[in-house]
C-alpha cells in the first residue's frame, strides 16, 4: 500500500471514530483525574450518555475510577502518564480534541511546603527558621501546575481549531476549565512556589479566553480552597 493510501485510510478511520463519538450526550476529558478534585469530578460526570476520557499518573486509581464510573453507566477510556512527559501529554490532548470533547478539565497539580529548620538560640530556646520550598520541589510545582497544564490547553486548542478548519469535527461549544487555587489570588507564605504556579494558570486562562472569544470555546479558571486529599494532608501551613 502506498504512503498516500495509508494516510487516507488512517484519516478515514479517525473520522469514523469521531463520528461514533457523537452518539454521546457529552464527552468530558479530565487530566489529573487521580487527584482529590479529579476523582470527585469523575463521580459527578459519570452518568449514562457520557463518555469520560481520564488521564492521570496512578494506574491503580484510574482502574478503580473506570470500574466505578462504568457501573454508573458512563463509557470510560483511561490514559496513564506523568504531565512532565510532554510527548504523551500533547498526544492525549490532541486525541481528545479530535474525538469531540465538550469539556476539558485540567486539574493536575502537586504541592510542597516551606521548610522549617529547628535551631537553639543563645538563650537556649529553640527556634524555627522557615525557608522557601526546596529548589527541586519548586521546579516540580512549576513543571506540573503551570507549564504542564498550560501546554495541555495549548495543544488541545490548536488541535481543536485545526480539526474544525479541516471539517473533521463539528463546531459546537467547548469549555476548558483550569483548576487553579485560592493561592492564585493571594500568595500563601506556606508555599510561595505553589502560589506562583497557580497564578500562572490564572493569567494564561484569562488571556486564552480573550483569544478564543467568538470561537465557541469558553475558558474558566477555578479557585478552590483546600479540600480533603492526600496532597492537602501533606501540606504544612494554613489551609484557607
Amino acid at each position: 500500500m502506498t504512503t498516500d493510501a495509508t494516510q487516507l485510510q488512517n484519516r478515514k478511520a479517525e473520522l469514523t471514530e469521531v463520528a461514533s463519538e457523537r452518539r454521546f450526550d457529552r464527552i468530558v476529558a479530565i487530566c489529573g483525574a487521580t487527584g482529590g478534585i479529579g476523582e470527585a469530578l469523575v463521580d459527578v460526570y459519570a452518568v449514562p450518555g457520557t463518555k469520560l476520557l481520564l488521564a492521570g499518573r496512578r494506574t491503580d486509581v484510574l482502574a478503580r475510577l473506570k470500574t466505578k464510573a462504568e457501573a454508573k453507566g458512563a463509557v470510560v477510556r483511561t490514559a496513564a502518564f506523568d504531565l512532565r512527559d510532554r510527548s504523551a501529554l500533547a498526544a492525549w490532548c490532541e486525541e481528545v480534541a479530535r474525538l469531540g470533547t465538550d469539556t476539558l478539565i485540567l486539574g493536575a497539580g502537586v504541592s510542597a511546603s516551606v521548610e522549617g529548620v529547628r535551631s537553639e538560640g543563645v538563650s537556649g530556646e529553640r527556634d524555627t527558621l522557615w525557608l522557601p520550598e526546596k529548589n527541586d520541589d519548586l521546579l516540580r510545582e512549576l513543571d506540573v501546575n503551570a507549564t504542564g497544564n498550560i501546554l495541555a490547553a495549548n495543544a488541545f486548542v490548536r488541535a481543536l481549531l485545526s480539526a474544525r478548519r479541516e471539517g473533521g469535527i463539528p463546531v459546537k461549544h467547548v469549555q476548558i476549565a483550569f483548576v487553579a487555587s485560592l493561592a492564585a489570588l493571594t500568595g500563601l507564605p506556606g508555599s510561595p512556589g505553589y502560589s506562583a504556579s497557580k497564578a500562572a494558570l490564572r493569567t494564561y486562562g484569562e488571556a486564552l479566553r480573550r483569544l478564543l472569544r467568538g470561537k465557541d470555546v469558553g475558558v474558566t479558571v477555578l479557585f478552590p480552597g483546600y479540600v480533603e486529599s492526600d496532597m492537602s494532608r501533606r501540606y504544612q501551613g494554613s489551609k484557607p
